[in-house]
């Protein structure tokens, strides 16, 4: 199977995956927790899409050298 086609079992995955970053939003306790939560997530998203800091960098709009020690752990 193409690895650009999901499957019946990638759903439930991917739907969990949704699940557990709106329920960090929906009970974060504060607006700096919220933001926190948030900011993980594009970071987390943009380094799958892309594996360099330069693209991260450019697809977030920050500058290199604050995306390089936002790269989430593997």
């Amino acid at each position: 199977m193409s690895e650009a086609v999901i499957g019946f079992d990638d759903l439930a995955e991917i739907i969990l995956e949704k699940v557990e970053e709106l329920l960090e939003l929906l009970f974060s306790n504060s607006l700096d927790s919220a933001l926190d939560n948030i900011t993980r997530t594009m970071i987390r998203r943009s380094y799958e899409k892309f594996s360099s800091s330069r693209a991260v960098a450019e697809d977030l709009k920050i500058s290199q050298s604050n995306a390089s020690p936002l790269r989430p752990p593997k």
